[in-house]
């Protein structure tokens, strides 16, 4: 049975990965690695997906950016689309670009 939402046991005991949507993955990059410092781990471009995926890592946690490719918005057609609106469901704490 679920736990009720005062419960202690509901609470959250820590966090080991966390996704960020971007539209520039660009300068989020730059505040992630530049300004805040934490190492990028990984940066890999996936054509078949139609996004760029980008790792760092801090203290135990990855922070995962995603950010759709530009070939992904205009060569897919509306499925592309539809499944990048379904991505966006996943992320639940949007940062806002420039």
């Amino acid at each position: 049975m679920a736990s009720a939402a005062g419960d202690a046991s509901a609470a959250i005991s820590g966090v080991d990965h966390v996704v960020v949507n971007t539209t520039d993955p660009d300068a989020t990059s730059a505040l992630y690695g530049e300004k805040l410092g934490l190492r990028l781990a990984l940066d890999r471009t996936f054509p078949g997906w139609g996004m760029r995926l980008m790792f760092f890592r801090v203290g135990g946690i990855t922070v995962e950016v995603a950010a759709p490719i530009a070939s992904a918005l205009v060569g897919s057609g509306a499925r592309r689309l539809i499944e990048l609106e379904a991505l966006s469901q996943h992320v639940p704490i949007p940062i806002p670009t420039r």
